[in-house]
């Protein structure tokens, strides 16, 4: 079997997920009513179990280097891929401040959940995971200040406590706890049910998004939005992953880092923009054909990035 088979394989599992919550959105099986209370359970109980089984106990974040330097390399590549996305809404001449500013997001944020945690624990193993939701504090981060400022046409005036959600409490929380005290005191009935909880977190999620990318199908039409999402897919796909590689290439990071890294440089757009776009009076059409269009192929360009990145790397 190839290397590309293998990777292909790897990333398999989570478009099947994703075409499951299609399919029962499009047969009546999964009903949009039903979405808010599976997306709070798994925000709210289902994504903390998992990072508290994850981290709690995780010898890799006991290393200083895996706490402090993933959150700023998070912050650091969501950052540049806003603006490297704003410079592509400047080329195109997009409106500002939408669609211009809903180019960028949608474009520059990459799926920093749902779908790069199961490949990174597929490929890499716990140690590798817990870095990851290290990773995703500083993209939180920056999702909440750069990114709320374009959305809402460069004004300040951000609301922080809104980026203190259940998962990145839970992973300040069990960060902390395992990097100063560690997991001894941790009854074996209380991992076990963290364990449980966890293990229902990336399936739900992922039918959920696929359920919610059936919607967008159905109500959108791409037509008069073709330019944007081709240059989005161009940069999203192409420019940003090559850039992310290389910045990885350079910092003095862990191997779990550069892993992690690797793996978010293949990332399609992120979910959250659609939301977001609608709450800040964007083009909620372009976000979630961007959203759309680069998740769809990321089945086909995610084996090809983790592979040049792995090989960059040096494995």
């Amino acid at each position: 079997m190839s290397a590309y088979t293998e990777l292909l394989g790897a990333v398999a599992p989570v478009f099947i997920m994703l075409v499951i919550g299609w399919t029962m959105r499009r047969t009546g099986g999964l009903t949009p009513e039903a979405d808010a209370s599976i997306l709070r359970l798994g925000v709210n109980v289902f994504y903390p179990a998992l990072i508290a089984d994850t981290i709690l106990g995780n010898p890799a974040l006991q290393q200083f280097r895996n706490v402090l330097l993933p959150a700023a390399a998070g912050a650091g590549t969501t950052l540049l891929g806003f603006g490297v996305a704003l410079l592509g809404a400047r080329a195109l001449r997009l409106p500002k401040p939408h669609p211009a500013g809903t180019f960028a997001f949608a474009t520059g944020l990459q799926n920093y959940g749902f779908i790069a945690i199961p490949l990174i624990g597929v490929l890499f193993g716990r140690g590798t995971l817990g870095v990851q939701f290290t990773f995703a504090l500083g993209v939180e981060l920056a999702l909440w200040s750069a990114g709320i400022w374009l959305l809402s046409g460069h004004r300040t005036g951000t609301n922080w406590r809104e980026m203190f959600t259940a998962p990145v409490i839970a992973i300040i929380v069990a960060t902390a706890i395992n990097y100063f005290i560690g997991d001894a005191w941790l009854p074996k009935f209380g991992r076990t049910a963290m364990n449980a909880l966890g293990a229902c977190s990336i399936p739900s999620q992922i039918i959920l998004t696929g359920a919610t990318l059936a919607d967008v199908m159905r109500r959108v039409e791409p037509g008069r939005h073709l330019r944007p999402i081709i240059v989005a897919n161009l940069l999203r796909m192409g420019l940003i992953p090559a850039l992310i590689i290389l910045v990885a290439s350079l910092l003095p990071a862990t191997p779990e880092l550069r892993h992690v890294m690797v793996v978010q440089a293949a990332m399609p757009s992120a979910m959250v923009p659609v939301v977001l776009v609608k709450y800040y009076d964007g083009d909620t059409d372009l976000a979630a054909w961007i959203v759309t269009v680069t998740t769809a192929l990321s089945l086909f360009t995610i084996p090809l990035w983790l592979r040049v990145g792995l090989w960059w790397m040096g494995g």
